[in-house]
């Protein structure tokens, strides 16, 4: 009986050991099978966000040129400059000109056309004639004042409650009281930030003296980086004066109006973080904590704005205050506080996901600039 009781215990023991050793293959087996899965969803993710990419670079070329093609003159209407004559002696003394002086002393008046086909040139600032009608703008409605002007997006009047609360993911001090601020009229904010593109057009045409380093990533459609507050205002300045337009940074109530569409939710694209929906730190894209990300290559939000989370920090037009007491309500910049600070919106490549939210603030003094800093402009249309 205890060779038999033995033997039990010995077969039972056996059985245990080849469950065990099942049970464990077949977690290795599932293991195996969810890192493949894995990585084949990794390896797919990369190729619908290369595909992503090409497709967005193809839309920004037909762009490009649809720009371009509608800023050149019609050709039938150019107008080539009189080649100069060689001088040669006079065969006879010349007719007497009886015009009056007038007439004879002014010079040609120049070429408006020829005047147009070189956006860039130095010159007076390009002012639209005191005769031309005010144009009409519709709420979603896009357009650009010149070749290499930002792209604008109408944004439509509006109330909405800006700031956070306690009760709300990521608050801080500085975001509260949450408050009712109306936007009352219709302004346009840039559909992406300021580019390198559009920078370097400032610079060529002697509008903006600060010539900003890239990092090495790159110039073109990528984010300008390494600008200040101050040379924002350069900027804009520049661009006011070459299209006769009101051109100037966002308040702190704009950007956020604009950031969130109005709604009032916690991201620009709802109330929970969705990955690679935007560029940052833990966001899920293949820029995160690495380098900016060209402008537009994210979903835009509800109102047609690009890469409000995420990518570079934004300056704005507001003084720093420490909360929201006091605040304007009409969606107009604050113009009193520590003014040699400026509150900056939108989280940048290398911040954390509560960093992108809408209602977050950041605040740097105005001579501050790094690869992570930039801006969108807005404009006035009424």
């Amino acid at each position: 009986r205890e060779a038999e009781a033995q033997a039990r215990r010995e077969e039972e023991l056996a059985r245990q050991e080849a469950q065990r050793a099942a049970e464990e293959q077949a977690r290795r087996e599932t293991e195996a099978r969810q890192q493949a899965e894995e990585q084949a969803r990794r390896e797919e993710a990369r190729r619908e966000e290369a595909r992503r990419e090409a497709e967005q670079a193809r839309r920004e070329a037909e762009e490009r040129k649809r720009r371009e093609a509608q800023a050149a003159p019609p050709a039938v209407a150019r107008i080539e400059p009189e080649t100069p004559r060689p001088r040669t002696k006079p065969q006879s003394p010349p007719a007497l000109d009886r015009r009056p002086p007038s007439l004879t002393m002014n010079p040609a008046p120049a070429n408006p056309l020829q005047t147009a086909a070189r956006p860039l040139a130095p010159a007076l600032p390009l002012t639209p004639p005191k005769d031309r009608p005010a144009r009409a703008f519709k709420p979603g409605e896009t357009f650009s004042d010149c070749d290499l002007c930002p792209e604008m997006v109408v944004l439509p009047p509006g109330r909405f409650r800006m700031g956070s609360s306690p009760d709300q993911g990521g608050y801080n001090r500085y975001e509260g009281p949450v408050h009712e601020v109306q936007i009352g009229r219709s302004f346009a904010i840039g559909r992406f930030e300021v580019t390198f593109e559009e920078w370097d057009a400032c610079v060529a045409d002697g509008g903006c003296a600060h010539r900003p380093k890239d990092s090495g990533w790159g110039r073109g459609r990528r984010p300008v980086v390494d600008v200040s507050w101050e040379h924002a205002q350069a900027y804009v300045a520049w661009l006011s004066g070459r299209t006769g337009a009101e051109y100037r940074l966002p308040s702190e109530a704009e950007w956020e109006y604009a950031a969130g569409s109005g709604q009032g939710t916690t991201y620009p694209w709802g109330s929970e973080l969705v990955l690679n929906k935007a560029n940052c730190w833990k966001c899920g894209s293949n820029w995160g904590n690495k380098r900016t990300a060209p402008v537009g290559r994210f979903e835009p939000n509800p109102f047609g704005l690009h890469d409000v989370a995420g990518n570079v920090w934004e300056w704005t037009q507001d003084c720093w205050n420490k909360s929201y007491d006091g605040a304007p309500g009409d969606g107009s910049s604050w113009a009193t506080g520590n003014c040699n600070l400026r509150v900056l919106k939108g989280g940048a490549w290398m911040t954390d996901p509560d960093s992108i939210r809408v209602a977050n603030r950041n605040k740097q003094n105005t001579r501050f600039k790094k690869d992570f800093v930039g801006f969108r402009v807005v404009r006035a249309i009424d």
